[in-house]
């Protein structure tokens, strides 16, 4: 099951709603910055604004990226997220992960 923030992320985008898709993407955000330890988390928070806010809109919505790009972005995702789990755990999740695609 999609957790409900990746769902209202993905509605947010296809909708067209800036202020809830940024909402929804933060809540992403702050999910992977979990695995970071707490006391460097502000830190690194502070930093992903600043890095964020330096986006440039222009260059973002002119870019087209191939459509394997994609599948890079799927497995870094996954990486991340299992990353420090028990081995039997990442294998039992990759499993499912690829059963559900």
């Amino acid at each position: 099951m999609t957790p409900r923030w990746i769902k209202l992320a993905v509605l947010s985008l296809e909708m067209e709603n800036p202020i809830s898709a940024g909402r929804s993407i933060a809540n992403i955000i702050k999910f992977l910055l979990n695995r970071i330890p707490i006391e460097y988390r502000q830190k690194m928070i502070n930093n992903m604004r600043y890095k964020i806010l330096a986006l440039n809109p222009m260059n973002i919505s002119i870019k087209t990226m191939p459509p394997t790009a994609a599948l890079g972005q799927g497995i870094t995702f996954i990486k991340t997220v299992l990353q420090g789990k028990p081995t039997s755990f990442i294998s039992s999740t990759l499993k499912e992960i690829s059963k559900a695609l």
